[in-house]
């Protein structure tokens, strides 16, 4: 009687046409759905679930053989990698291309074929390789290369390796950066100009300062007045940069007011300033 009333209760509880079967664990995934899964998140794309009826895309044709140039103006630790996209691209049968790498005859890990970089299907088939930590470019290493395409049914079609026709190597001088020589090597002729028309007794125009002048005005005032000048460095201490630029300026004013023999009062607070 209890066996009946527990199937009549659970009957009433479930939604209709839910059946009354097992339902699997929440871990209890199949392997496929989880490599599915995992390809999608690289590709950026949603692959088919697991037991859901879809229709295979024909025959793919595979991308093209990559294409490996020197990156110009670095440091010699980048590869350009360039590859033709799948004709069946435009057909929207392609997700995402996988650029792998490896080092051939290499006694390591890095002999093995990894994933460098993973582009979307649509987005520019031409890569920098070296900007990842975890897969650095070595200089003078010749490394091989190949792309594969992941379908819809995240099938990877595998294009034909290709080892790189060039190594990495390092720039002197990033060409990019001549407009920033020739400003520096104008600015420091026009340095050295000025310098020999200063030693030869040129008469060179040297635009006044405002703040100058009114501390020669002050000074000039004050001695028509008969007055003391105070001069107050700032509060303070010697470290400051204020400081240290107020004390270059009592000197030249020290040096005017012992033209005009007119005192002079400096108050201080730092006896360090004082000294």
């Amino acid at each position: 009687m209890r066996k009946k009333t527990l199937l009549v209760l659970l009957a009433v509880l479930a939604p209709p046409g839910a059946s009354l079967a097992q339902a699997p664990a929440p871990g209890d995934v199949p392997e496929a759905a989880q490599d599915l899964s995992i390809l999608a998140a690289d590709s950026g794309s949603a692959c088919p679930a697991s037991g859901t009826e879809t229709a295979l895309p024909p025959d793919v044709a595979p991308p093209g053989v990559p294409v490996v140039t020197d990156l110009p103006n670095d440091a010699g630790d980048h590869l350009i990698v360039s590859f033709e996209p799948s004709p069946d691209e435009a057909a929207g049968s392609i997700l995402a291309y996988k650029v792998y790498r490896r080092t051939p005859g290499a006694a390591d890990g890095s002999g093995e074929w990894a994933v460098v970089e993973t582009v979307a299907a649509g987005d520019p088939t031409e890569i920098v390789d070296g900007y990842d930590p975890d897969f650095p470019v070595a200089q003078g290493v010749r490394y091989e290369y190949r792309i594969a395409a992941v379908t819809s049914d995240c099938r990877e079609i595998t294009g034909e390796a290709a080892l790189a026709a060039v190594v990495a190597r390092g720039e002197w001088f990033h060409t990019d950066k001549l407009r920033v020589l020739i400003a520096c090597l104008l600015f420091v002729g026009l340095i050295f100009l000025y310098f020999s028309k200063a030693r030869g007794g040129a008469a060179l125009y040297l635009r006044p300062i405002a703040g100058i002048e009114a501390i020669d005005e002050a000074i000039g005032r004050a001695t028509e007045m008969g007055k003391p000048i105070l001069y107050v460095p700032g509060l303070s201490s010697i470290e400051d940069v204020a400081t240290i630029a107020s004390l270059t300026i009592l000197g030249r004013v020290a040096k005017k007011v012992a033209e005009y023999q007119t005192p002079l009062r400096v108050p201080n607070r730092d006896p360090i300033v004082y000294t």
